[in-house]
C-alpha cells in the first residue's frame, strides 16, 4: 500500500493511517477525560508498507497524542490580577525584527530613528512573577541555614511513561507524552517556552519576521552535531519540513497558510525561509515541539525506505539510544559530543551548573496502569512518572511522607465531551442544549476527580487571562432539557423511543476510572436519553471521530497556554473526510476572529478575540466541558532540577524582549529556564541524582 498523498486519496488507504495521533499534538488531544493509556491486545496488529504513518495495536498507544505542543502562556498572578505575559513576539512597527540566542538586554547607545528598542525589564518580585504565570514548583528547598546541594554527576534515572508512541521520526511518528519524554532528550525544538511564557530560540539562534509576517527567516546555531557527527544544517531543516508537509495529517496544520509553491528556501548554509499565505505575528511558537524537531536529511531518507529506523532516531540532543526494545525499555546514554554541555569544573554560577548534563544514563519503561506506575514510584522501582488518572495522582500525593514530590498543573488541558452536530440528532441545537442541561458536572468533579482539580467551562483555566468569566455552562439544569426533548421527538420520531432521543456514547478504554465517568454521564442523561455504549481501542475512537463516524464521545483536547493555534479545531477549513473540527460546527464569524488574533501583535486585542470565541463556541453547544486536566509529574526527593532546565550555553539567563505597544518584557531572572510540565511534558536531561538520598 502506498502513502496517501492527497486528501483525495482512498478511505482504506487514509484510515489505515493513524492520522489523528500524529497531529493531535497541536492542543494536547486526548481521546479520553480518565486515563493516559490502554494496552492493546496483539490479535489486532495492523500491518502497514514503508511510507505510511504506522499504527500497531498490538502496542499500548498513548490517547495524550501530542506533536506540535505550540503553547506560551499567560496566566494571573498570585492576587489573581490579571496580567499579560509576552511572548518574545515581534513588533507591528517596523518589517523586520530579529530574535537571537544567546541575547543581552543592556542598549548602550539609543536606537536610530524607526528601529525597536530593546530594554532591560524591570527586577522580579518574588512573589509575583512578572507576567503572570503560577510560581515555579520548588522542589524541596533548602533551610535558610543549609547550602543549596550541589548537583552530582552520574547515575542512572528511571522513568515510567503511559504508552509508548509508534515511533521517534519526527517528520513520520506520533509524539504523545511518552514520546516528548524522550524526543526532548534525543532530539530539540528550534523553539521552545520560557517560565514567563516567551518563546526564546533553542537549537535556532533567530527568526526574524519579513514583510510584517508575510515571511519569516530562521537562523540555525552553527557547530551543532548530531549524534551521527554530521553538522546540523539549513539542508536538514528542509528535508524535515518537507516530510512533515507531505503527511497526510501533519499537513493539514501546516500547508493551510503555506503556498505551494516555495513553502521554505534556503538562504545560506544556516538560513532558511518560510513564506506564508497570511501574516503570522507568532509563527516561531509553530517550532516548540515536534514540528521544531530536526532530523539529519540523509537519516530522513533512509528512514523513508527502511521505517524500522523510525525506533532509532538520530538527533542533535544531549542523549541518544543506546538500546530499545519497543514497548518494554528504552535506555539513552549521554551524547559525548553534546554542543550545549561542558564540565561542571568551569560552572561558576547555578545558571551555569544547571546547565551540564549529569546523569550518565536515562531508561524509559512503560507501565500502561498508572496507579501500578505510582505503586512502583512509591517503592522505589522508577524515579520519576507523570500521571492524569486521579487514583494515581492521590497515591502520590499520599506518599509524600515516604520521600515523594509532586509537580501539579491544571492549566493545560480540559476532560470534556464532544458533540457531532453534523449528524443526527445533534445537529438539532435543541437536543444539544438539553445534553448539556442534563450533564451532572458537578458529580463528574466529586466523584471522578476528587479535590484534584477544578470545573471547566470553556478551553481556558479560569486563572488564564484568555478566560471569559462571563462564559458559564449550563450543566447541572436537567429541568431545562425536558421540553427540548419534547419538542424535538415531536418533530423527529424516528430519534427517539419511548419519548427519549436515541444516542451512542463512544468511548476509548476500559479503565475503571472509564467506566465510571461513563455511568455519571449516563445517570445524568437516561432520563432524556436512550443511551447505547460502544467502546473502542483508543486508536480507533480517534479515527471514528475524526471520519465523523460518532455522536457524542469523551475526549481529552486544548491545553496550549497561548491559544495561537486553538482555532485550528474549530474552523470550517478543517472540516471535511478526515476532520480536525471534531464538532463539525462551522462558523465564518469564528474563522474570522481566528484569523485576526493570529496576524496582530497586540495582547489585548488577542484577548477580547478569544473572549468573543468563547461565548461563540458555548452558544453553539458543541463541547460539554467536565473539568480542567490536572498533570501531576511523581518523583522521589533524590530527584533533583524537575524544573531547572535553561538553555544549553547560556551563561547568563537574560533573554532579549523586542518591545511592541503591549509588551511586558521578561525578566532576566527567568528568561532562559524553561517552561516545565505543560501537558506533562519535562526536560529529563539536566536533572541529577542526589546520591545520598538516592
Amino acid at each position: 500500500m502506498q502513502r496517501c498523498k492527497h486528501m483525495s486519496c482512498c478511505l482504506s488507504v487514509c484510515v489505515k493511517v493513524f492520522f489523528l495521533a500524529v497531529i493531535l499534538s497541536a492542543c494536547g488531544v486526548d481521546t479520553v477525560t480518565t486515563q493516559n493509556s490502554t494496552t492493546q491486545p496483539a490479535s489486532t496488529t495492523q500491518t502497514t508498507q514503508p511510507g505510511d504513518v504506522p499504527v500497531s495495536d498490538e502496542m499500548p498507544v498513548s490517547d495524550e497524542v501530542s506533536v506540535l505542543s505550540v503553547t506560551s502562556t499567560t496566566l494571573l498572578t498570585d492576587d489573581t490580577t490579571p496580567t499579560t505575559v509576552t511572548p518574545v513576539t515581534t513588533s507591528a512597527v517596523t518589517s523586520t525584527t530579529t530574535v537571537e540566542s544567546p541575547p543581552t538586554l543592556e542598549v548602550e547607545n539609543p536606537p536610530a530613528d524607526g528601529q525597536e528598542t530593546v530594554e532591560k525589564p524591570p527586577a522580579n518580585d518574588q512573589n509575583k512573577p512578572v507576567n503572570g504565570l503560577p510560581k515555579e514548583p520548588v522542589e524541596n528547598p533548602p533551610a535558610d541555614h543549609q547550602e543549596k546541594p550541589k548537583p552530582i554527576s552520574g547515575g542512572t534515572l528511571r522513568v515510567a511513561v503511559e504508552a509508548e508512541g509508534d515511533g521517534l521520526n519526527p517528520g513520520a511518528n506520533n509524539f504523545a507524552v511518552s514520546s516528548y519524554i524522550m524526543a526532548f532528550t534525543i532530539f530539540e525544538p528550534l523553539t521552545y517556552w520560557n517560565v514567563d511564557g516567551g518563546w526564546v530560540p533553542y537549537i535556532a539562534e533567530s527568526f526574524t519576521m519579513l514583510d510584517d509576517g508575510l515571511r519569516w527567516e530562521m537562523k540555525l546555531r552553527e557547530n551543532i552535531l548530531f549524534h551521527d557527527g554530521s553538522e546540523l544544517q539549513a539542508d536538514d531543516v528542509i528535508a524535515t519540513f518537507n516530510t512533515q508537509i507531505s503527511d497526510p495529517i501533519l499537513s493539514q496544520v501546516l500547508l493551510p497558510n503555506l503556498p505551494k509553491k516555495d513553502p521554505i528556501k534556503k538562504i545560506d548554509k544556516y538560513t532558511v525561509q518560510y513564506n506564508l499565505l497570511k501574516p503570522e505575528a507568532n509563527f516561531p511558537v509553530l517550532f516548540t515541539g515536534q514540528i521544531g524537531m530536526v532530523a539529519p536529511a540523509h537519516w530522513l531518507e533512509k528512514a523513508r525506505k527502511d521505517r524500522e529506523l523510525n525506533q532509532m532516531p538520530v538527533g542533535t540532543g544531549p542523549f541518544m539510544i543506546d538500546e530499545r526494545v519497543k514497548n518494554q525499555k528504552t535506555v539513552l546514554v549521554r551524547n559525548p559530543n553534546y554542543w550545549g554541555a561542558f564540565s561542571s569544573d568551569t560552572a561558576t554560577s547555578d545558571t551555569a551548573v544547571t546547565a551540564n548534563i549529569y546523569l550518565d544514563r536515562i531508561e524509559v519503561t512503560p507501565i500502561t496502569e498508572p496507579s501500578v506506575a505510582a505503586a512502583h514510584l512509591i517503592d522505589g522501582k522508577i524515579d520519576v512518572m507523570v500521571a492524569t488518572e486521579t487514583e494515581a495522582i492521590l497515591a502520590l500525593r499520599n506518599a509524600a511522607s515516604e520521600g515523594v514530590i509532586t509537580i501539579e498543573d491544571t492549566h493545560s488541558s480540559e476532560d470534556l465531551v464532544v458533540l457531532n452536530a453534523e449528524k443526527p440528532p445533534f445537529d438539532d441545537i435543541r437536543v444539544r442544549k438539553a445534553i448539556t442541561f442534563a450533564t451532572s458536572q458537578q458529580k463528574f468533579i466529586d466523584h471522578i476527580r476528587q479535590g484534584t482539580t477544578v470545573p471547566a467551562h470553556s478551553i481556558f483555566h479560569p486563572d488564564l487571562i484568555w478566560h471569559n468569566p462571563n462564559v458559564k455552562q449550563e450543566t447541572d439544569n436537567p429541568n431545562l432539557a425536558a421540553p427540548l426533548i419534547s419538542d424535538y421527538c415531536a418533530e423527529n420520531p424516528s430519534n427517539c423511543t419511548n419519548g427519549k432521543v436515541d444516542i451512542e456514547l463512544l468511548y476509548g478504554g476500559s479503565s475503571d476510572e472509564q467506566l465510571r465517568t461513563n455511568k455519571i454521564l449516563i445517570e445524568s442523561w437516561q432520563d432524556y436519553f436512550n443511551i447505547t455504549e460502544k467502546e473502542l481501542l483508543q486508536s480507533s475512537q480517534v479515527k471514528q471521530v475524526a471520519l465523523g463516524n460518532f455522536q457524542v464521545t469523551t475526549w481529552r483536547q486544548f491545553g496550549d497556554p497561548d491559544p495561537y493555534n486553538e482555532g485550528l479545531w474549530f474552523r470550517c477549513s478543517t472540516i471535511g473526510l478526515i476532520s480536525l473540527n471534531w464538532s463539525r460546527h462551522c462558523s465564518a464569524e469564528l474563522d474570522d476572529l481566528f484569523d485576526k488574533q493570529r496576524s496582530t501583535t497586540s495582547m489585548d486585542e488577542r484577548v477580547e478575540i478569544w473572549h468573543k470565541a468563547q461565548q461563540h463556541i458555548k452558544d453553539a453547544y458543541i463541547h460539554i466541558f467536565l473539568s480542567h486536566t490536572n498533570w501531576t509529574i511523581g518523583a522521589h526527593d533524590h530527584v533533583k532540577n524537575i524544573c531547572g532546565y535553561v538553555i544549553p550555553n547560556v551563561s547568563t539567563a537574560e533573554s532579549t524582549q523586542t518591545k511592541t505597544e503591549s509588551s511586558q518584557p521578561t525578566t532576566n531572572e527567568t528568561s532562559t529556564k524553561l517552561l516545565c510540565n505543560n501537558q506533562g511534558r519535562l526536560f529529563l536531561s539536566q536533572i541529577w541524582l542526589n546520591s545520598v538520598d538516592g
